[in-house]
């Protein structure tokens, strides 16, 4: 399952500095998206312009692997980011080579997630 998480500034988040100095937590933050890249669940990740959020494609097995993998980020347990995270229903994904030809009521959405 394809999983976007959007990461914002939690409320440890020191106001006045940008993502770089908010201290070792965005260290250990990087490397266990390093780690998470290499074992295959981020595909796609980093900072948004401006530098107050960031996002990640994910592939997990489910949303309570999305939120597992959230909250074994480093930054988002000592609370400097916070994530949302949202299942992808790909209408187009260059990854796996699907381009959809019909209409998006043909995209399967579930509205009590």
């Amino acid at each position: 399952m394809r999983v976007l998480a959007h990461l914002t500034p939690g409320p440890s988040w020191l106001p006045g500095h940008g993502v770089w100095g908010q201290g070792p937590a965005v260290q250990a933050h990087l490397a266990y998206m390093r780690d998470r890249y290499d074992a295959g669940e981020v595909l796609v990740g980093g900072p948004l312009g401006g530098g107050m959020a960031g996002m990640a494609l994910l592939e997990v097995a489910d949303l309570e692997a999305a939120h597992a993998f959230a909250a074994a980020d480093p930054a988002a347990t000592a609370k400097i980011l916070t994530y949302e995270v949202v299942e992808v229903l790909a209408y187009f994904d260059a990854f796996s080579g699907v381009r959809s030809a019909g209409t998006a009521r043909d995209v399967r959405v579930d509205a009590s997630r």
